[in-house]
């Protein structure tokens, strides 16, 4: 998923941006598929990561859901780990919140 505004007022204009916009995998660039694009006007929406523990368990979440070879071997070496549950101490909980914070703010 990628999100993107268009912020031309003319709606000639916004509608060709909007026409022409294509995002594809590199290995697609001889042959792209159309961009499917899905109007988000009127839902409520936000790209802010969440805090503390849910910023792990969404990325955690993320990598489960859609395993990227490289993503997977990148969180890997950093120690996340798909697919493994973990009985996390609240030693664990408290040390990743506040890195979270500390990272991010």
């Amino acid at each position: 998923m990628f999100l993107t505004r268009i912020l031309e007022t003319d709606p000639e204009l916004k509608e060709k941006v909007q026409n022409g916009f294509q995002i594809y995998p590199y290995k697609d660039r001889e042959n792209p598929a159309t961009t499917k694009i899905i109007p988000v006007a009127g839902r409520e929406w936000s790209t802010n990561q969440p805090r503390g523990m849910a910023y792990w368990e969404r990325l955690s979440e993320a990598i489960n859901h859609e395993p990227v070879a490289e993503l997977v071997r990148i969180c890997e070496k950093a120690g996340v780990k798909p697919a493994k549950s973990r009985n996390s101490s609240a030693f664990h909980q408290r040390l990743t919140t506040l890195l979270s914070f500390t990272l991010y703010n």
